[in-house]
C-alpha cells in the first residue's frame, strides 16, 4: 500500500509526509564519503585498481620497525647504553608519528593523495640514513667517554626524529585515503590497511632478529631504501595519468642509490660515518650482535715519559655500546 492510500484510509491519523517517505529510500542509496562519487572534487584518486597497495602498507610496517630499531640502537650507543634516552626516543617516535598523521592530514586535505604517497616513499628512503648520520655527527661535539648533558641530549634526540617520523605519519594518512577511495568501503579498507601493516611489523621483527641484528647497520638501511624506492616506482607507473616528474624522480634516486652502494666511494663514506663515533681514533672494526655493538679502535700513546713528543700507534681500545671497557696497554686488562 502506498503512502497516499495509507493517509486516505485513516483520516484521524497524523498526516505522513509523502516527500519524507520517498526520501528514505534515496538516503539509503546515498554514496559513501569514501566512494569515488562521494569524494570531494579535489580528492579524486588517480590510481588504478592494482593489487600493489597492500604491499605499500607492508613496506610501511617494515620501514617503521627496522627504522625504529636502528635509531634506538644508535641512540643507546651515542649515550653509552643509557636506557633513559632509548625510552624517551620511543616516546618521541610515537608522538611525532601521531603529530604527522594529524597535522599533514589537514595540510594536504585538498591535495591529490597519490603524488604525496609516492614522494613519502622517497623521503622515507632519504631520511632514515640522514637520521643515522646526524646521531653520529653529534658525537664529535663531545669528548670521548663524556656523557652528554641531559636537557640538550633530549632536545637533540627530538629534533633528529622529526623528519622521519612526520613522513611516516603523513604516509599512513594519505595511503589510507587512497585505499579507502579504491575500495569504496571505509571500514574494510582501514581494517585491511592495519592488517598488512601489521604483517610488515611481524616480517621485519623476524628478519631483524634472526638476520640483520648481527650485520652492518648499512645493510638494514639499504634494505629500507630499496623497498621504498621500488614501491615508489611501482606506484608511479600505476598512476592513470602520466606522472613524468614522479617517475623521473624515483628512477633518479634509484640510480644514485645503486651507484653509492656499489662504488668504492660509497664504502669509504660508510667507514667515515662509522668513525664519527670515536673522535681522534682510528676505527679498526665495528661489529653488531644481539648483545650490543662492539668496536675496536687504535689510538696514539706516548712512547716514553722522557720524550713527550714521541707517540706510537699501538694502543687498542675496546668499546661496548660506545662505552670504553678497556685497553691493551692497561695492566689490569692484559
Amino acid at each position: 500500500m502506498s503512502s497516499r492510500n495509507l493517509n486516505k484510509s485513516n483520516p484521524d491519523s497524523p498526516q505522513l509526509s509523502v516527500w519524507r517517505l520517498d526520501q528514505i529510500g534515496k538516503e539509503q542509496r546515498r554514496p559513501s564519503l569514501f566512494s569515488k562519487r562521494g569524494c570531494p572534487k579535489g580528492d579524486k584518486v588517480r590510481a588504478k585498481r592494482t593489487p600493489i597497495w597492500p604491499f605499500a602498507f607492508f613496506v610501511l610496517g617494515i620501514s617503521c620497525l627496522i627504522g625504529q630499531t636502528l635509531v634506538i640502537r644508535e641512540l643507546i650507543i651515542s649515550f653509552y647504553g643509557n636506557e633513559l634516552f632509548s625510552s624517551l626516543a620511543l616516546g618521541f617516535w610515537l608522538l611525532l608519528v601521531g603529530m604527522g598523521s594529524l597535522l599533514f592530514s589537514k595540510l594536504f586535505q585538498k591535495t591529490k593523495p597519490l603524488p604525496v604517497v609516492i614522494i613519502s616513499h622517497v623521503l622515507i628512503a632519504l631520511f632514515l640514513p640522514l637520521e643515522i648520520f646526524l646521531i653520529r655527527f653529534v658525537k664529535i661535539f663531545t669528548l670521548p667517554g663524556q656523557l652528554p648533558n641531559f636537557l640538550p641530549s633530549i632536545g637533540i634526540s627530538f629534533l633528529i626524529l622529526i623528519p622521519f617520523c612526520l613522513v611516516l605519519g603523513l604516509f599512513w594518512t594519505m595511503a589510507s585515503k587512497v585505499y579507502c577511495q579504491l575500495k569504496n568501503d571505509f571500514s574494510l579498507a582501514i581494517t585491511r590497511a592495519y592488517f598488512f601493516e601489521t604483517l610488515g611489523f611481524v616480517a621485519a621483527g623476524l628478519i631483524f632478529t634472526f638476520i640483520l641484528i648481527s650485520l652492518n647497520e648499512f645493510i638494514s638501511i639499504y634494505l629500507i631504501i630499496t623497498l621504498n624506492l621500488m614501491m615508489a616506482l611501482c606506484l608511479a607507473f600505476s598512476a592513470q595519468r602520466r606522472a613524468v616528474f614522479l617517475k623521473s624522480l624515483t628512477i633518479f634516486c634509484l640510480i644514485v642509490f645503486l651507484f653509492f652502494s656499489l662504488s668504492p666511494f660509497g664504502q669509504q663514506i660508510q667507514k667515515k660515518i662509522l668513525s664519527l663515533r670515536f673522535k681522534s681514533q682510528i676505527l679498526i672494526e665495528s661489529i653488531n650482535s644481539k648483545y650490543g655493538n662492539i668496536a675496536v679502535t687504535q689510538s696514539q700513546r706516548k712512547s716514553s715519559s722522557l720524550d713527550p713528543s714521541g707517540s706510537v700507534l699501538d694502543q687498542y681500545n675496546f668499546f661496548q655500546n660506545g662505552l670504553l671497557i678497556g685497553s691493551n696497554q692497561e695492566k689490569n686488562f692484559n
